[in-house]
């Protein structure tokens, strides 16, 4: 289905099926090969599982490293043989599978950055461009906040240069506005001009909001796998537009 983790993360750039566990039954009807983005979670008696972020699917294997924390966000492909099942699986609703490829772990979401001030729009203006970059996904993980995910192709600096890639909160919402306005911005240092780049994925915790809400993301990008509700063609920046919902045991992972 996919020679290699790495592989499909490119090509993921330019299609939206990542976030939508697509599985191939084998002849025998009984095996499922897929992949997806999920979170790294622990049982009580010390057992690490993923969470898949769409359709709450849960798997575990012993190709779960111990250092992959728990909350910590992961890309992977695996493999269930339906027939080679724990009797566990029956009371935890677990999966044992096999991990495909070389997943992808990218650890513990990043926090927004609030700036009641506006020194990020001031940053936004000058930020380099992304390369690529997939459709936001917005998901609501049970005992934490919202969380904000991407896969996102960038320029890799040079030697002895930095990168970031921050969403920031502009100022801080007013209950009753309705609309919130964050800036996913890609800063590196240094002027010259990178030769080769870097794929990775990000997950970033969304602020706490009080009430169900229109959320805004401004993003500057050369390339994306999805259309853009909104381009601002002379500040060269697109908007990504979608409902926040508060979360609730309906829509909580």
């Amino acid at each position: 289905m996919m020679k290699t983790i790495k592989m499909v993360n490119i090509l993921l750039l330019f299609t939206v099926m990542i976030w939508t566990l697509t599985g191939c039954l084998k002849n025998n009807g009984n095996i499922l090969t897929s992949y997806g983005v999920g979170t790294i979670h622990v049982l009580e008696n010390g057992t690490k599982y993923i969470l898949f972020d769409q359709n709450n699917l849960k798997i575990k294997s012993n190709q779960i490293k111990e250092e992959w924390e728990a909350g910590g966000r992961i890309f992977t492909g695996f493999t269930i043989n339906w027939d080679e099942q724990p009797s566990s699986t029956d009371t935890d609703n677990i999966y044992e599978a096999n991990l495909n490829g070389t997943p992808d772990y990218f650890g513990l979401p990043k926090a927004f950055d609030t700036n009641p001030n506006g020194i990020w729009e001031q940053k936004f203006q000058t930020s380099d461009s992304l390369v690529n970059m997939t459709k936001p996904v917005i998901t609501y993980p049970k005992n934490g906040p919202a969380l904000l995910t991407i896969q996102t192709q960038m320029q890799f600096p040079n030697s002895g240069e930095t990168y970031s890639l921050n969403l920031a909160q502009l100022k801080e919402y007013v209950i009753g506005t309705k609309s919130d306005t964050l800036l996913l911005v890609y800063q590196r240092s240094g002027t010259g001009m990178p030769t080769n780049y870097i794929t990775p994925w990000y997950s970033f915790t969304l602020p706490d909001y009080p009430e169900n809400i229109n959320l805004i993301v401004r993003f500057k990008v050369k390339n994306n796998s999805f259309m853009p509700s909104d381009v601002n063609k002379k500040e060269g920046y697109y908007a990504f537009k979608t409902g926040y919902t508060v979360p609730s045991d309906e829509n909580n992972n």
